[in-house]
């Protein structure tokens, strides 16, 4: 589609060079006017539903899908993974990946889609800027003007994780159409190839003790944590039991239990708010004595006396709105935010977060000669074809009624007691969180 300007005022101009749609050919069709991709597609429907009905016998398809547009499509399959109540950020990358997608391509029936303009897309994104969206330059400008003005500056070079996400995007997209028969197979068979990342070096890294006796150094320590007890026990927690930071910052009370003089937490989802990433997140997980050790049990009893049912009262599940809809952030933002600048303030590299205490946890552990399959028990890892040997945390009410430790359990403390990251805890200290637990004005829901 172009402008055209002449003496009295500028036309809508939309050409086709050849479109076949069943036994249907159109060449050289020019339409113009305000609507002319609109009265295009109305034309083209109209003839294909007049040829059906003189013709009962013909195998053409006039349903509306085989003129279903580009952006409509995109549309569609947005609605569609936000009501599989996909994660905020999954649908953010989506609509950024269709919207380059819907830029480069045009808004075309899906139909016509082909290998060439996977390809082209995919060329696309070397002109893509770095955090366009969180650009100031770029602030209120369309996914076209953005990629119009990168084109005019030297290309970017995407990393492969970055090149991969895109195009498993992309083929997620078509796929879907295909399966749903509105395309008849999917453009991107045969440039669908992704870049070998296996011999790409992971910035994500285990901490060394000397770093870790930095960031427990008990005086700075408490100095970071103020009259923050989430600041002081998610790290602990993350170091010693490989959980996620979020895991750790949504826990409940009801979800702190003492079975046969093994105390441990279960990571489930029982709560508006609370989220986990997959179904082998669901678990449960022995504390190390050093956690014991360091007061954490006192500090669980503290909490009760509130009244709070979460262990972390100060937290709030963070929520955004996002064209017209609320998604919960979870409760781990606002820790892994602080923990992150700390980090940053320390002089730690870029990519060094709290994830790092998982990474530390289970390099640790297959160091000590566990398997990988036996260290993922605990940090809720999927390792395909394994055998699921974790406790069952429905079943798991029944062993704390009973105070009888299943096995698989106890086996699982075993593996977690050889954790040992070479430093010692900063000790809790009774009441240490007095003022903070005392004021209900700040708790969240």
């Amino acid at each position: 589609m172009k402008i055209i300007n002449n003496d009295d005022s500028p036309k809508l101009q939309y050409s086709v060079k050849r479109v076949i749609a069943g036994n249907i050919v159109l060449e050289g069709l020019t339409v113009e006017g305000p609507n002319a991709e609109k009265h295009f597609l109305k034309v083209l429907d109209k003839l294909v539903s007049k040829q059906k009905q003189s013709n009962s016998a013909s195998s053409f398809d006039a349903s509306p899908s085989s003129l279903l547009l580009l952006e409509d499509a995109i549309e569609k399959y947005r609605e569609d993974i936000k009501r599989e109540r996909q994660d905020l950020r999954g649908i953010i990358a989506v609509t950024r990946t269709l919207s380059i997608l819907a830029s480069v391509v045009g808004n075309i029936p899906v139909t016509q889609i082909n290998q060439d303009h996977i390809r082209a897309t995919l060329d696309s994104f070397r002109w893509w800027p770095s955090n366009a969206k969180a650009t100031k330059e770029f602030r209120g400008l369309t996914v076209t003007e953005i990629l119009n003005i990168g084109r005019t500056r030297p290309p970017v070079e995407i990393a492969a994780s970055t090149y991969n996400n895109h195009l498993a995007r992309i083929c997620a997209f078509f796929s879907r159409l295909d399966d749903m028969e509105i395309i008849e197979s999917s453009p991107c068979k045969g440039v669908s190839t992704r870049i070998n990342t296996s011999t790409t070096q992971s910035n994500r890294r285990p901490l060394r003790p000397a770093e870790l006796a930095a960031i427990f150094n008990p005086e700075e320590f408490k100095k970071w944590v103020k009259q923050r007890p989430e600041r002081w026990w998610v790290p602990q927690l993350c170091l010693y039991t490989g959980a996620r930071a979020n895991e750790i910052a949504q826990l409940q009370l009801a979800d702190i239990a003492t079975i046969d003089g093994i105390s441990c937490i279960t990571i489930r989802v029982t709560q508006k708010g609370q989220k986990i990433k997959n179904k082998s997140s669901i678990r449960v997980i022995p504390l190390a004595r050093p956690l014991i050790e360091a007061g954490f049990l006192t500090y669980v009893e503290e909490v009760k006396a509130t009244g709070h049912p979460r262990l972390f009262p100060h937290l709030a599940a963070g929520h955004t709105l996002y064209q017209g809809d609320a998604y919960y952030r979870g409760y781990g933002e606002k820790i892994i935010q602080d923990f992150c600048k700390r980090l940053k303030e320390m002089g730690f590299e870029k990519g060094v977060g709290s994830h790092a205490f998982r990474h530390t946890f289970s390099t640790n552990l297959t160091k000590h000669g566990i398997g990988v399959a036996d260290v993922a028990l605990i940090t809720g890892h999927t390792i395909l074809g394994a055998k699921p040997d974790s406790v069952h945390v429905p079943g798991l009410q029944t062993y704390i009624d009973r105070n009888e430790c299943p096995p698989e359990l106890r086996a699982i403390y075993a593996t977690i007691s050889q954790f040992n990251p070479g430093i010692e805890l900063p000790v809790y200290t009774p009441g240490q969180f007095a003022k903070a637990l005392s004021n209900n004005k700040m708790f969240r829901p």
